[in-house]
């Protein structure tokens, strides 16, 4: 699926120094050709900042899950309906790069961990969820700036209730595409569930509905080596673009829990380990302020055999990844 935000948005002034709420409404909409549903989510959501690197938010969100399309798979049809999500969020982040767009130098730290149940209604989706993304930027030689960067999660369903049913769809983590792991369909990575079959299943094919549902993943892992060169090309030089040589792999595995359409038995760092996915490709990068287009050649060198996988010319938006 992907996750669109509805320009709903009510600012609330209080007299609490560095703090901000929010009322707000946000849609996570339905797309059809990567999984059966939809995400409605209402409430709000309270930010205090402190000027400093860490951040502190409460949010309290009615959510809904619904499938508008009528041919979910099993995994995803166990999803469906509503729940209330009351967590608090703590977030750190330390940037030391010389510039956001293109660094050359400097490095990236973000750290965010949630914990979701607060609260007395033991109906709450209760989970804890940890985020860890770090980049770091060297430039040995002037026209040639090497770059590295990873990012970790994990999401662990907390309570009985929470435990036997494995955690909701609409807060695991998804993997694939451009600015995430390159020579995959964007989100094309990792457990999936086959959907119901079309009555019209030319008309499906032809609008290029997919025979499966993309699941996401409770524990991920990501991994971006690059080394950036500068073009000969002049125009290429003066609008910013540049190339560069590049390795990505990723991993994307569930929890186990007492979901067995979902559950994969993965439980050991030596079965994540082989879980890995590996692209390797070349390409042209323009810079842009909201993120990087890539024009890239990639080719697949290991997928898992449900994966989508996207050999050859790869073109797409890596934007800032942010949590």
């Amino acid at each position: 699926h992907t996750r669109t935000v509805c320009p709903y948005s009510t600012p609330i002034n209080l007299t609490l120094r560095n703090t901000d709420t929010f009322l707000s409404q946000s849609q996570v909409s339905c797309s059809k050709r990567l999984s059966s549903f939809d995400e409605t989510a209402r409430g709000v959501s309270v930010t205090a900042t402190g000027g400093g690197p860490a951040t502190l938010a409460y949010e309290l969100v009615f959510r809904e899950i619904n499938d508008p399309t009528r041919l979910a798979s099993k995994a995803i049809r166990h999803q469906l309906g509503h729940s209330l999500k009351s967590s608090v969020a703590y977030s750190w982040v330390v940037d030391t790069r010389d510039r956001v767009t293109r660094p050359t130098c400097g490095a990236l730290y973000r750290f965010r961990s949630e914990l979701s149940g607060i609260g007395l209604d033991s109906q709450m989706t209760k989970f804890f969820k940890q985020e860890i993304e770090a980049q770091t930027v060297h430039t040995p030689t002037d026209g040639v700036t090497l770059s590295m960067s990873a990012k970790l999660g994990f999401l662990k369903p907390l309570g009985e209730r929470d435990v036997k049913k494995g955690t909701c769809v609409a807060d695991r983590f998804f993997l694939g595409g451009v600015g995430s792991l390159r020579g995959f369909d964007t989100h094309g990575v990792g457990p999936s569930d086959e959907r119901r079959h079309p009555k019209d299943l030319e008309a499906a094919n032809a609008s290029g509905i997919l025979a499966r549902d993309q699941l996401g993943g409770d524990v991920m892992a990501s991994l971006f080596l690059s080394a950036q060169l500068e073009p000969s090309w002049k125009k290429l030089r003066e609008i910013g673009a540049y190339a560069h040589a590049f390795v990505n792999a990723g991993t994307l595995v569930p929890f186990p829990s007492g979901d067995t359409s979902y559950n994969s038995k993965i439980n050991t760092i030596k079965d994540i380990t082989n879980s890995a996915r590996l692209s390797v490709g070349v390409g042209l990068v323009f810079p842009l302020p909201v993120g990087n287009v890539e024009v890239n050649y990639v080719r697949v060198a290991r997928a898992g055999g449900t994966d989508r996988t996207k050999n050859g010319l790869q073109i797409g938006l890596a934007t800032a990844l942010a949590f």
